[in-house]
């Protein structure tokens, strides 16, 4: 029985490893709505980045970056009129 139990327990924490690892990470930090270069010839410009810890996790239109945004997320958003910047703050 014991070795059951230890298999079933080692399954379960692969298992889990495995999802969490497929997972992206949320960023900590998000720009919107902006001219952002990248210095990739395919995409030499973006309207967004994520940012997680001390890294860029993702690039892409505002639309898509938002949609990774988590609870914790800051946002900066450059809107149209450059003197109307928000920033919002986490909860």
């Amino acid at each position: 029985m014991s070795r059951l139990m230890n298999a079933a327990l080692l399954v379960g924490l692969l298992a889990f490893s495995l999802a969490s690892a497929a997972q992206k990470p949320t960023p900590d930090l998000i720009l919107l709505n902006g001219k952002i270069f990248t210095s990739n010839a395919a995409h030499p410009y973006v309207q967004a980045l994520a940012i997680g810890g001390d890294r860029i996790i993702a690039v892409g239109d505002s639309t898509e970056i938002i949609a990774l945004a988590g609870p914790m997320s800051w946002r900066i958003d450059r809107l149209p009129d450059p003197r109307a910047s928000s920033i919002t703050w986490p909860n």
